[in-house]
C-alpha cells in the first residue's frame, strides 16, 4: 500500500491517483496528517505536498489539483525522472500532468475550433510537444510509481496484464446504411443531378449497376458480422437522423434499414451515433436514442458522436442526462493517437461541476479516414503506423480501439486495397 501525503484531499486529486494507482491495482491512501504519514507502518510512501519529509520521495505539487475552478494555466514542457511532462506555473508536476490531459482541461472555455465546431488537435499540448502518439498519462503513471520504488511498477504491471490483457476492439460507424438502395425519390433525383454536375461518372455507373440488381457498395454487413462474431467487444454506432446536410442516412422508418440494424445487433453491441445537427442538445439526442431503441427493442447505453463532433462539457453532459454509460468519441479526426493520453477506459471528470461522473470514456487510437484522407498514407504505410500505435498500447496497458465505416471496407474507389489494413488491425495480437 502507498501512503500519500497531500496538502488537501480534493475531487481532482482523488480522481488522478485513482488512475495512477488504482487503475494499476496499487492500493493507496491519502493523508493530510504529517504525523500519520511519518508514523504509519506502510510499505511505500510518497510526499505530494509542500511540506518536507526525510523518509519519503518528494514530488513538489503545483496548485492545479487543489483548485476547484477553471483558469488559464501557464503551461510549459518540463522533465520528471527523464520523462517529459508538463510544467504548471513553472513547476514540473507529473501528477497534475495526468489530470490536465485526462480531464481534457485545455478543451474548456473558448478554445479555437474547426469548421465543424470541434476542438482543433493542433492546439493540444500533446501535438505541440509531439506526444500525441504516446500514452503520456500511462507513461507519467509509470514514472511516478517507479519513482516511489521501481519494483512496485513491475509487480503492478505484471498483475495488470495478467488480469487485463490488451484487447482488440473494432468499432464501426454507420453514417449511411446504403449508397443507392432504399433512398427516397427526391433524394435520388438530387443525388443524380449532383453527380452529373460534378461529372462523377463512377457513381453514375454504380447507381445504374445497383439498380439492375447488383450489391450496394455500402452493403458490407457480411464483413461486419464476421468481425463481430470473432471479436466480442465490437461496437457499431448507428446514425438515425436523415434530414440534415451532414446527417443523411436512410430514414430509420425504412424496413430494410431496420432489418439491417437488427441483423448487426445479433453479433455486436449497438450504440447511438448522435447526429451532427443535434449540437449536444439533450432533448434531440434523447429522440435519436428512442428511435434506435424502438427498432432494437432494448436500451442503448453507448455512443459516439457523428463527425466526432463534441465540445466539453455540454455534449458529455447531454449523454449523462440520457443515461449513456460509455462514449467512444475520444480521439481526433485529423490526428491519430491518444487525445486523452491513454488507451485505457476512464471515467469522465466534469470540470465545470468539479466532479467525477458515471460516464466511461473509451478512447480510440485511429480512424480509417484519418490515415487515408487526412494523412494521405498508402495502405502499407497505414499498417506500419497502426503497428506502432498498437505496440505503444501493448507496452503501457489498455485496449486497442479503432474506427472503420461500412463504406470504407468495400475495397473500392479510394478505399481499394484498404480492407487488408482492417485485417492487419484485427490480427495484431497474433503478430
Amino acid at each position: 500500500m502507498v501512503l500519500v501525503l497531500v496538502d488537501a484531499i480534493t475531487p481532482r486529486l482523488t480522481y488522478t491517483f485513482d488512475f495512477i494507482f488504482g487503475e494499476r491495482g496499487v492500493s493507496y491512501e491519502l493523508t493530510t496528517s504529517h504525523f500519520d504519514f511519518e508514523e504509519r507502518d506502510v510499505s511505500y510512501r510518497l510526499n505530494y505536498s509542500e511540506r518536507t519529509s526525510s523518509i519519503a520521495r518528494h514530488i513538489v505539487p503545483s496548485t492545479l489539483l487543489r483548485e476547484s475552478q477553471l483558469r488559464n494555466v501557464a503551461i510549459d514542457k518540463g522533465l520528471f525522472e527523464e520523462e517529459e511532462c508538463l510544467e504548471f506555473d513553472g513547476i514540473a508536476d507529473p501528477v497534475a500532468s495526468v489530470f490536465y490531459v485526462l480531464s481534457r482541461y485545455e478543451e474548456y472555455g473558448l478554445p479555437e475550433i474547426d469548421e465543424h465546431g470541434r476542438y482543433k488537435a493542433v492546439n493540444s499540448v500533446q501535438v505541440r510537444y509531439n506526444w500525441i502518439e504516446k500514452v503520456v498519462c500511462d507513461r507519467w503513471s509509470k514514472a511516478i510509481i517507479e519513482f516511489i520504488f521501481p519494483e512496485l511498477y513491475i509487480e503492478s504491471e505484471l498483475r495488470y496484464h495478467l488480469i487485463h490483457p490488451t484487447l482488440i476492439v473494432p468499432t464501426f460507424d454507420i453514417d449511411n446504411a446504403f449508397a443507392y438502395k432504399h433512398k427516397a425519390g427526391g433524394r435520388v433525383f438530387m443525388s443524380v443531378m449532383k453527380d452529373l454536375l460534378n461529372l462523377n461518372f463512377q457513381r453514375i455507373r454504380e447507381r445504374i449497376i445497383v439498380s439492375g440488381g447488383a450489391d450496394d457498395p455500402y452493403d458490407t454487413y457480411g464483413k461486419i458480422e464476421d468481425v463481430g462474431s470473432k471479436y466480442e467487444h465490437t461496437r457499431v454506432f448507428w446514425l438515425v437522423r436523415s434530414n440534415g446536410d451532414k446527417d443523411r442516412n436512410v430514414p430509420i422508418q425504412n424496413k430494410a434499414h431496420q432489418e439491417t440494424i437488427k441483423r448487426i445487433s445479433k453479433v455486436a453491441t449497438l450504440g447511438i451515433h448522435p447526429s451532427y445537427g443535434s449540437e449536444g442538445n439533450a432533448g434531440e439526442i434523447e429522440n435519436e436514442i428512442k428511435d434506435l431503441e424502438g427498432v432494437l427493442g432494448s436500451a442503448i447505453t453507448c455512443s459516439r458522436f457523428h463527425y466526432l463532433k463534441f465540445r466539453l462539457p455540454k455534449y458529455y453532459q447531454a449523454l449523462v442526462a440520457n443515461g449513456i454509460e460509455e462514449d467512444h468519441s475520444m480521439g481526433y479526426a485529423e490526428k491519430i493517437g491518444f487525445r486523452a493520453g491513454t488507451s485505457r477506459h476512464f471515467k469522465w471528470f466534469d470540470l465545470e461541476q468539479n466532479r467525477v461522473t458515471k460516464l466511461w470514456i473509451h478512447p480510440f487510437a485511429y480512424m480509417d479516414g484519418t490515415l487515408n484522407e487526412y494523412m494521405g498514407l498508402t495502405a502499407d504505410q497505414a499498417s506500419e503506423k497502426i503497428s506502432e500505435l498498437y505496440h505503444e498500447v501493448k507496452k503501457y496497458g489498455g485496449d486497442f480501439r479503432f474506427i472503420w465505416h461500412n463504406e470504407t471496407i468495400n475495397n473500392k474507389g479510394k478505399w481499394n486495397g484498404w480492407l487488408k489494413v482492417l485485417d492487419h488491425s484485427l490480427t495484431l495480437k497474433n503478430g
